[in-house]
C-alpha cells in the first residue's frame, strides 16, 4: 500500500511536468525602413522551416508591431524571424548574421525582439534611411553600417563602395565636430567614433594589399586610443598595428607590439 501511495504521488509530480504546456507571446518591431506585412518565425521547434507557413505568421498587432503566440513544453528553443525564405531572414544593422536568438521556458511568457533589417533588402533599406533621414547623426551611423557590410560582408563585398561610404563617413564625422556635436575634439565619444571610422578605412585599405596606408591610420587609432579611458580600444588597435606589420613581414616591428600588449597586460 506505501509503495503504491509513493508511486501515485511521483506519477502526479511527473505527468504534469512532462506533459505542460506554455505560452509564449512572440512580439517583433520592425526597424527597416520599409513595410513588411508578413514576418514568420522559425526554429528548433518547427525544424526551422523557413516557408510562409501560416501556423507561425505574426500579425500586426495595433501598435505598430508584429505578435504571435505559441504553445510550447519547458525547454530551451532557438528561433530566427524571416519573411517566407531564408533568402529574407533577419540581418544585424551592418549585414552581419543575426545569431539564434535563444529562450528558456518554465511559464506563460512574453517575448520582445527588435529587427534591424533583412537580407534580401539589405542595401535597398541604407540607400533609403539615407535618403529620408534629415539628422547627420543618423546619417553616420547608416554610412559607417554601409562601409564595414561593402568591406566585411562576402554577401556585399565591394572595394569600392567601401571606401566611398567610408569616405562620407569621414565627411559627416567632420561636419558634426565643426557643429560642436561632439563639443571638442578630445571627447570620447568623437574618438571612439574616429577610431571605428578609421578603422573601416583601414581594413579597406588592408584587403586592397595597401598595408603601408592602412599602418599609417591604425598607428593614429592607437593613439587616440590611448586617451580613452576604456582600455578595449586600446588593444584592439594595437592588435590591428601588429596585422599589418605581420602582413608587410616586418617582424622587429611586430615584436614590439608584442611586448607592449604584454606590458599593458
Amino acid at each position: 500500500m506505501k509503495k503504491k501511495l509513493i508511486c501515485l504521488i511521483f506519477l502526479l509530480h511527473f505527468f504534469p511536468a512532462v506533459y505542460a504546456q506554455y505560452k509564449v507571446t512572440f512580439t517583433v518591431k520592425d526597424k527597416s525602413y520599409f513595410h513588411h506585412d508578413s514576418i514568420f518565425i522559425a526554429g528548433s521547434f518547427n525544424n526551422w522551416d523557413p516557408s510562409a507557413n501560416p501556423l507561425y505568421l505574426l500579425k500586426p498587432n495595433g501598435k505598430g508591431d508584429f505578435s504571435t503566440t505559441l504553445n510550447f513544453k519547458p525547454g530551451t528553443i532557438q528561433y530566427k524571424f524571416h519573411r517566407g525564405s531564408w533568402a529574407s531572414v533577419e540581418k544585424k544593422s551592418n549585414g552581419d548574421e543575426v545569431l539564434n536568438r535563444k529562450l528558456t521556458i518554465r511559464k506563460d511568457t512574453s517575448v520582445f525582439n527588435e529587427i534591424s533589417t533583412w537580407r534580401d533588402v539589405f542595401l535597398q533599406d541604407k540607400w533609403t534611411g539615407l535618403r529620408i533621414e534629415n539628422a547627420d547623426t543618423s546619417k553616420l551611423r547608416i554610412t559607417n553600417e554601409l562601409a564595414f557590410a561593402y568591406v566585411n560582408s562576402l554577401e556585399f563585398y565591394n572595394f569600392d563602395s567601401a571606401l566611398f561610404y567610408a569616405g562620407q563617413s569621414w565627411q559627416l564625422l567632420e561636419k558634426l565636430k565643426t557643429v560642436g556635436y561632439f563639443k571638442d575634439k578630445s571627447s570620447d565619444e568623437y574618438t571612439a567614433s574616429l577610431i571605428s571610422l578609421q578603422e573601416i578605412t583601414a581594413y579597406t585599405l588592408h584587403s586592397a594589399g595597401n598595408y603601408t596606408k592602412s599602418l599609417e591610420i591604425r598607428l593614429d587609432n592607437l593613439r587616440l586610443a590611448e586617451r580613452l579611458k576604456d582600455k578595449t580600444f586600446y588593444f584592439n588597435a594595437l592588435w590591428n598595428v601588429t596585422y599589418d606589420y605581420y602582413s608587410m613581414k616586418d617582424y622587429h616591428s611586430l615584436l614590439d607590439c608584442g611586448l607592449q600588449m604584454a606590458d599593458n597586460e
